[in-house]
């Protein structure tokens, strides 16, 4: 069983309060899983609307090298006066992603474990492909991920100045979701890449 919170902001350009609803779904290969409606007030400005939902035997994303990339789709839709007034969809995979930074004889340890199990990191650095950004095209970015899983890559440092393109959106090979980690600042998760963006050097031993 999978417990995930659905965390909505929802902007109400109108002066006065709407009563809504907002209904989840959520997919996996095509089959849907049960789906949920919560009635809101939406007061004037920015709401944060926080949903939990469950996903029953949840089939979990997996590294390179270690399986499938599972991934499920969600959807949120805002209906006022049984009408949709907006919409979003987001595809993630369910997985944990840890940094075990833990006192052992050695001094202290520093290695990652997904869903519960140690992993050995291999991969590289990922710097801006291009000094001209608009130079890269979808099919460079294609290229470079397709190399990168298939060298049995499954852990990519993205230099700071990593700048997300338009590239991205329909691109199976790229981003599927984000999770801050405090002392890694963010993990982006490509496919069944894990991409550690860092502000500082990082070498993995």
């Amino acid at each position: 069983l999978a417990k995930l919170s659905n965390e909505l902001e929802i902007n109400n350009i109108l002066p006065q309060a709407l009563q809504a609803e907002v209904r989840i779904n959520t997919s996996f290969e095509g089959n849907t899983e049960k789906g949920i409606s919560q009635a809101i007030t939406l007061q004037p400005g920015i709401n944060h609307i926080s949903i939990p939902s469950e996903v029953l035997s949840p089939v979990r994303w997996m590294p390179n090298g270690w399986g499938k990339p599972a991934l499920y789709d969600f959807s949120a839709q805002i209906i006022v006066e049984d009408k949709v007034v907006a919409q979003q969809s987001h595809r993630i995979g369910l997985r944990t992603v840890r940094l075990v930074n833990e006192k052992d004889q050695d001094g202290e340890s520093f290695y990652f474990e997904v869903n519960g199990v140690p992993m050995f990191a291999k991969g590289a650095n990922y710097i801006p492909q291009d000094a001209l950004l608009t130079n890269v095209t979808t099919e460079r970015y294609q290229t470079l991920f397709r190399d990168i899983k298939e060298a049995n890559m499954n852990v990519i440092r993205v230099f700071f100045l990593f700048t997300r393109h338009s590239h991205t959106k329909n691109n199976p090979l790229l981003p599927i979701t984000l999770t801050i980690f405090t002392l890694l600042c963010l993990y982006i998760t490509y496919r069944n890449l894990i991409f550690v963006p860092q502000f500082i050097n990082i070498i993995f031993v």
